[in-house]
């Protein structure tokens, strides 16, 4: 089977412990249907159900492109479901955490909470932004895969203005577009 999106992962992994000199993971993944959904049903309704293919406009995936992103999707969540069962704890790595109803997010969240001591370090490795409430000075910050940078309080509150311990409250005034949660008309989190 496919092995591409497996052998990526380890890759990126074993770049990061090498960047952060270290031998310690954790590693979260969403499981099984939101429990967010039952509290606000239009959670990340945007993300789901059928999409229009960018080249025939069809919501039934009749064309070959269709039918081939179909096939990569199912071939990519096959890989991360053998990442998450057989590759990572078959080598040894025993923080693979997933939950049914929980997404990634609030898994990560918890164990930054719970497991970190007071002189312990963490880098979360993200670009949800949602994760910048955990963010703690030195103690705790975020690795932007796609920015290729190390985030910290700091470059938080000189972006937005906002402090870590109020970014979920910023966010609540703001609301998230990207997860389908609205908030104060014409208000971003600069403004909030």
């Amino acid at each position: 089977g496919a092995t591409g999106v497996i052998y990526g992962f380890l890759k990126q992994v074993r770049a990061l412990q090498s960047r952060f000199q270290t031998p310690r993971a954790a590693f979260c993944f969403d499981l099984g249907v939101s429990l967010r959904r039952q509290v606000r049903p239009a959670y990340k309704v945007q993300r789901r159900g059928p999409r229009r293919c960018s080249i025939c406009f069809s919501l039934d995936r009749q064309c070959d492109i269709c039918r081939e992103a179909a096939a990569a999707r199912r071939s990519f969540d096959s890989q991360v479901d053998a990442l998450r069962t057989d590759y990572l704890p078959s080598l040894g790595h025993c923080n693979v955490f997933a939950e049914p109803g929980y997404e990634a997010d609030d898994l990560l969240a918890s164990s930054v909470q719970r497991s970190l001591g007071p002189r312990d370090q963490a880098v979360i490795v993200s670009s949800d932004h949602d994760l910048y409430q955990l963010l703690d000075g030195e103690r705790v910050q975020m690795w932007l895969p796609h920015r290729k940078e190390l985030y910290g309080e700091a470059q938080l509150l000189a972006e937005y203005g906002v402090p870590a311990r109020q970014w979920a409250e910023a966010l609540a005034i703001a609301g998230c577009p990207g997860d389908g949660v609205e908030g104060v008309r014409n208000v971003g989190c600069k403004t909030a």
